[in-house]
């Protein structure tokens, strides 16, 4: 009986070894983790412990024996238990090392997964190299599959874990703000993992950006606006054209002012450049290009983006200038018009369409009062003085006197010559 006992208790312990056994392979071979080494200290040990049995009883008790026969596989359970634990963890590091290092993301969700069950954390080793790799980018890891391991990280974290790392990704790029530098690595990994918030962190930034410039603290007003058109430029379906428009708008006018800068004016045509892809009929955008190309002396450019320009405006700027409907609308013609006679007369074109074009743009000026106060309208009247093919009718000149700024050099320089052509001549201002 106590022997019929004995060998229950073996079979079922040994099973229940085999199952063990059986478990803890299946693992390792599903992961890829069935080394030589491991299988060999699995044999080792039942070698091991095999050994230890004694070949026979002293005095021939052979109950001894009996004893750790029934008794081996509890023993291998034991041992088994003990190692089973040393080899999940070194089978959960090689994975981890895989999820780092694998060449697909299919490749890295499925080393996550094994990872998980060999007890690893994986969101907690991710979100350690994630924040690792933003203090310090490594060169040899691709924005690309730093992106794939967020995304990894995403699928294998708590919603609470992601929010917190997300508030921790926000907090850095303000931090990087304040310091004047943010990395497109942090901007991208931060779309990725929370879009709504960095839809909302391109918003804010845009206003303060925006109060910055008004204040003209031109750095402090760069770093945010700038940050700002990255968190578009590395994902443009977060905000819709008319923000990401707005911000580029804020740009340019700070690459405008920013002497700082080298080439700053050719920074502002690129940021206009950008505003018109994403929104194409933008006409603020093209009058802005074709002011700076005039600036620049660039007249080809400054004549093309003009008239293209217009073509979004009512009657291409050509009708009766009483019939618009919008004092916008007359202002930007009014621009346009101004810039294209600018660049035609200086680089040669015909006089009488200077002429004509610059007299539309008197003609609209007058119409909506000069646009006084905000605005000046002597750029107008200075080319419709110069395309004269007899001397400058007296009225226009003494409209370049009344409507210029005199703070701004160039057109003190267009009163200047006025002045010059009108001698003795007094101009009263209605």
């Amino acid at each position: 009986m106590m022997n019929r006992a004995m060998t229950v208790i073996k079979w079922l312990l040994t099973i229940l070894f085999l199952l063990l056994v059986g478990e803890l392979l299946l693992q390792l071979l599903r992961a890829g983790e069935a080394t030589i080494g491991i299988i060999t200290a699995l044999v080792s040990l039942f070698a091991t412990l095999v050994s230890f049995l004694p070949r026979a009883a002293p005095d021939g008790d052979h109950r001894l024996i009996r004893l750790y026969q029934t008794l081996l596989p509890g023993i291998l359970i034991v041992g088994l238990l003990l190692l089973r634990g040393a080899i999940f963890d070194l089978a959960a590091a090689q994975q981890i090392e895989r999820i780092l290092t694998a060449d697909t993301a299919s490749e890295t969700i499925r080393a996550a997964e094994n990872a998980e069950a060999f007890g690893a954390d994986v969101s907690m080793e991710l979100e350690t190299w994630l924040t690792a790799y933003l203090d310090k980018p490594d060169a040899e890891v691709s924005l690309n599959r730093s992106v794939t391991l967020l995304e990894t990280y995403a699928a294998v974290a708590s919603p609470e874990d992601i929010a917190a790392f997300s508030t921790r990704l926000a907090n850095q790029i303000r931090e990087d703000i304040a310091t004047g530098i943010v990395s497109e690595e942090e901007v991208t990994l931060f779309n990725k993992l929370d879009p709504e918030a960095s839809n909302t962190l391109a918003d804010s930034l845009n206003d303060s950006g925006q109060v910055a410039l008004a204040a003209n603290d031109l750095v402090g007003a760069r770093v945010q606006l700038e940050t700002a058109a990255l968190i578009d430029q590395v994902d443009p379906t977060l905000r819709d054209a008319e923000h990401q428009a707005a911000t580029l708008h804020n740009l340019g006018q700070l690459y405008e002012v920013d002497l700082s800068l080298e080439n700053n004016s050719q920074l502002a045509i690129d940021t206009y450049r950008r505003i018109i892809a994403i929104h194409p009929n933008d006409v603020e955008a093209y009058y802005a290009m074709a002011a700076l190309s005039l600036r620049q002396e660039n007249y080809v450019d400054a004549v093309n983006i003009a008239e293209q320009g217009r073509t979004f405006l009512p009657d291409a700027c050509e009708g009766v200038p009483t019939a618009f409907e919008s004092d916008i609308d007359a202002l930007l013609c009014y621009f346009l018009l101004t810039t294209e006679a600018g660049g035609r007369y200086n680089q040669g074109d015909s006089l009488r369409l200077v002429q004509t074009l610059a007299a539309r743009a008197t003609d609209i000026a007058a119409a909506f009062d000069h646009f006084e106060p905000n605005y000046y309208t002597a750029e107008a009247y200075y080319y419709l003085a110069l395309s004269s093919e007899a001397l400058p009718d007296k009225d226009t000149l003494c409209a370049i006197i009344f409507y210029h700024d005199e703070s701004d050099d160039m057109q003190q320089e267009w009163a200047d010559y006025a002045r010059v052509q009108l001698g003795d001549y007094p101009c009263f201002r209605d």
